[in-house]
């Protein structure tokens, strides 16, 4: 038998290699198939054995692709070859080739578990079987790993909700158990007011931040494991992603409250006429210098604004104070207003150095600061923020870094 180590220089580079361990007593008879197999052009590595010891020993000292066994043997046999093959849990074609049984016994070994029989008078039919079978240990290996995979993405998903869930648990606990604190210091507004502080910082910067990661990449997770298919692996990402996003909402509920519970403004409301406060302002912010920078363009009439005038005077003020302040001394600032459908349009044009777009949208923050304004901080922007939406109006900012800024609001304009 051979039993080839290295390959010559002169073998064919495109022989495919196929290691075959035969179960014959027969040596010429392995001698047959291992030449059928090579005129194939098989690169093989056959071993020959025919006994249960010899057959033990060449399954824990190699690899092998295929076992190909005679039915009938004087120490052994094909379908005790087999049960051997099945009690070390090998996945491998096992074919049995056999001139001496008949229809009977090849039904028995099929049975049995072998995968095919031939015949040796029928060697022909030897290659397409192992080719074949080769073929189906490739698909089964594959379906295998394919499950192992997916049971390790399920575990590893369950783990990741679990550990979600252990994490919104603790923070609802640790949240709750402020709460709590703050309904008992309540009667002590001082106090009251620093716990107050000390729970939304707790919030923006020790939740959301790494909350806003899980909802992102856990949302991506679902949403490609949902198109390739993998449905389970999809439901458990969704359920991850349902606790994270249950844990924001509870955040927000809490954020939410903290501003409640500092009290709500009674609005004073009546009808202003906005162009004429707007160039009454104009005429009286600051210093004369100030003023000199000031345009005002505004229709000589418009509809009223239902709104209280101090609160809305302290707004404009506010913007128009703002816009001054962080701009060039001797650059124009424009105060604009206009009627835009059923709202009353005010907007505060600089030319100062610009806010980055990724701090536009937190500029009516509060306390916040964007990294172009130097010492620019405060709840001045904040409180303007706070007015106009208390009178159904929204605050909303246009800016180019290195161009200037404009800032502005709407408030709905009196009915008919």
């Amino acid at each position: 038998m051979s039993e080839p180590g290295k390959r010559g220089e002169t073998e064919s580079a495109q022989a495919p290699p196929l290691r075959v361990l035969i179960v014959e007593d027969s040596e010429d008879d392995a001698l047959l198939l291992e030449l059928a197999l090579k005129q194939a052009s098989y690169d093989t590595k056959c071993r020959r054995v025919d006994t249960r010891p010899a057959m033990l020993a060449a399954l824990e000292e190699g690899e092998w692709d295929v076992v190909i066994a005679d039915y009938v043997m004087p120490r052994f046999s094909g379908l005790a070859a087999l049960s051997l093959l099945k009690e070390r849990g090998a996945d491998l074609p096992f074919i049995v080739v056999s001139g001496k049984i008949g229809e009977e016994a090849a039904v028995e070994a099929m049975k049995a578990g072998a995968h095919d029989f031939v015949a040796k008078g029928r060697l022909t039919r030897l290659v397409p079987a192992i080719q074949r079978e080769l073929k189906e240990v490739a698909d089964r290996r594959a379906r295998r790993r394919a499950e192992e995979e997916r049971a390790r993405l399920e575990r590893d998903l369950r783990e990741a909700n679990e550990a979600l869930e252990s994490r919104v648990e603790e923070r609802t606990a640790a949240l709750a158990k402020l709460n709590e604190e703050l309904q008992h210091e309540i009667s002590e507004r001082k106090r009251a007011e620093q716990l107050r502080e000390e729970s939304i910082s707790l919030i923006s910067h020790d939740l959301r931040s790494p909350l806003s990661s899980v909802i992102g990449a856990t949302a991506f997770l679902a949403r490609t494991l949902g198109e390739k298919g993998m449905r389970t692996e999809a439901r458990y990402a969704e359920s991850a992603l349902k606790s994270a996003k249950r844990m924001n909402l509870m955040i927000q509920e809490l954020v939410d409250s903290a501003w409640l519970e500092s009290g709500h403004v009674e609005m004073r409301k009546e009808e202003i006429d906005l162009p004429s406060m707007v160039a009454e302002i104009a005429e009286r912010v600051g210093t004369p210098e100030d003023r000199a920078r000031i345009g005002v363009e505004a229709p000589v009439a418009m509809p009223p604004v239902p709104a209280d005038p101090e609160r809305i005077e302290r707004v404009i003020v506010n913007l128009l104070t703002n816009a001054l302040k962080y701009s060039p001394a001797a650059s124009p600032v424009v105060l604009r207003v206009a009627q835009r459908g059923g709202d009353a349009l005010l907007a505060v044009t600089d030319r100062g150095v610009g806010i980055p777009a990724e701090d536009i949208p937190h500029l009516f923050h509060r306390y916040y600061r964007a990294r172009t304004a130097g010492k620019r901080e405060g709840l001045g922007l904040y409180i303007t923020r706070l007015i106009v939406e208390a009178h159904g109006g929204k605050v909303w900012v246009e800016s180019e870094v290195g161009r200037g800024s404009t800032l502005g609001f709407t408030l709905p304009l009196a009915p008919d």
